[in-house]
């Protein structure tokens, strides 16, 4: 592609050399210096005619340089060559200098991010170097008529836009590969991420088209206002038509990418306010069932704006405490040793793992203390709960250790006044 892309310019180059030799034929006096006669002359009736069935040209546009190529000087044809030569060297050095630079720059870096860039960067820094040589060759020429240098301007400016846009398409590529690698990296789904991020990638790389258009086309003088009118008003109304579903798209690729949950993980959410086992994540919506197994679909951006409790990550161990009273005159010493053995002999309690047995707060009634454990798996929580609980009131029970219950002390305090009338109220029941 890019000695095709060299050829076409270099062919265009002499392209424009050899058809100044189309230039109609002309004496010199007529050409440096037109006069009435040479209008009315029939030898230029032809040019006349030419004009006049291709209006949309000047009369000199197919007059390339302001002199005919046989009435050059040295100087000028030193000048023509002197503009091939920086052509050739520029578009055969000027891309290539560019990337070596780059290359040595990624080479001292840590990332492999920047190595990847300059793969896809590569092919369009080496046709910026050829329009780069190509602009630098004839913008030196003085002797281009005006028509041809503004023609050449403007080729040279699309040139410009078709290299940076791809280039900027390369990006994209680059972008979009990127995040499914570090989603598939981070243990996302990956049929969801095959969903969501072509989309995502059209929608880019849509617009992107669109921008350089609009920018190419208000270049030549094209009012592109009410082009861009039209497409805010267009993208306004879609937005607004279908704001829920470009939320839930975007939420759908964080959740991909950022991988809060996964399929079969149990999770918390606050829509359904309870436990749910996730079972698809989609592109819109992730679908979760309860544990009465009931089948949910929830927006994904319900789960992404709102905190979401997984119990799988980490790992599936749980720690569960509970709180227990116990009387004041208890011994602290003899409490703690035999709550702590209690909970250590349950079924389903990780004995490995530390069992702490904390007094926390001096209560109205009691001492509170609190037993912590850890179990094996989450989903054992009710079970291995209602174990340990059993455990503990039986072993309090075994060891004479007293959980009272709330304790309400009434005091009234009696006056003289209070004194004589209660003393009235028992001289009339006598």
């Amino acid at each position: 592609m890019k000695q095709k892309f060299s050829n076409i310019l270099l062919i265009l180059l002499f392209a424009l050399l050899l058809a100044s030799c189309a230039t109609p034929t002309a004496t010199p006096t007529a050409t440096v210096t037109p006069s009435p006669v040479t209008v009315e002359s029939p030898q230029t009736a032809p040019a006349s005619r030419d004009s006049s069935n291709n209006a949309t040209f000047p009369d000199d546009f197919f007059n390339i340089f302001s002199v005919p190529f046989w009435d050059w000087s040295l100087a000028q044809w030193l000048n023509l060559g002197v503009s091939l030569l920086l052509f050739i060297i520029i578009a055969r050095f000027g891309g290539p200098l560019i990337l070596k630079i780059f290359r040595e720059v990624t080479k001292r870096t840590n990332t492999k991010v920047d190595d990847a860039i300059y793969a896809d960067v590569a092919q369009p820094i080496r046709w910026l170097g050829y329009v780069i040589g190509f602009q630098l060759a004839y913008s030196r020429l003085p002797f281009i008529t005006h028509n041809w240098l503004a023609l050449l301007e403007n080729m040279t400016f699309v040139f410009y836009s078709i290299v940076i846009t791809f280039m900027i398409w390369k990006f994209i590529n680059y972008f979009i590969s990127l995040v499914h690698a570090q989603g598939i990296k981070n243990g996302a789904d990956e049929k969801a991420l095959n969903r969501v991020l072509p989309l995502l990638q059209t929608f880019i790389k849509a617009s992107l088209i669109i921008i350089s258009f609009i920018i190419v086309l208000n270049h030549f003088g094209i009012e592109v206002t009410a082009i861009i009118a039209a497409l805010g008003i267009s993208g306004f109304a879609i937005s607004l038509a279908a704001k829920d579903l470009l939320t839930n798209l975007i939420a759908g690729v964080t959740i991909a990418v950022d991988r809060p949950f996964r399929i079969g993980d149990r999770i918390y959410s606050k829509d359904v306010n309870a436990w749910v086992d996730v079972e698809e994540i989609g592109v819109r919506s992730t679908r979760v069932r309860t544990r009465d197994n009931r089948a949910i679909v929830i927006p994904n951006s319900s789960l992404s704006d709102a905190s979401v409790i997984n119990y799988n990550y980490p790992s599936r161990q749980f720690r569960l405490q509970v709180d227990i009273g116990v009387a004041y005159d208890s011994d602290i010493g003899k409490v703690r040793q035999v709550l702590g053995d209690a909970v250590r002999q349950v079924d389903g309690v990780m004995p490995e793992n530390p069992i702490q047995v904390l007094f926390i707060e001096f209560g109205e009634s009691a001492m509170i203390f609190r037993v912590r454990w850890w179990i094996e798996d989450y989903a054992q929580m009710r079970a291995v709960n209602d174990r340990v609980y059993e455990a503990l009131q039986t072993a309090m029970t075994n060891n004479n250790i007293v959980s009272p219950g709330p304790i309400l002390d009434v005091n009234y305090h009696f006056g003289e006044t209070d004194a004589d009338h209660l003393a009235k109220a028992f001289k009339k029941h006598e």
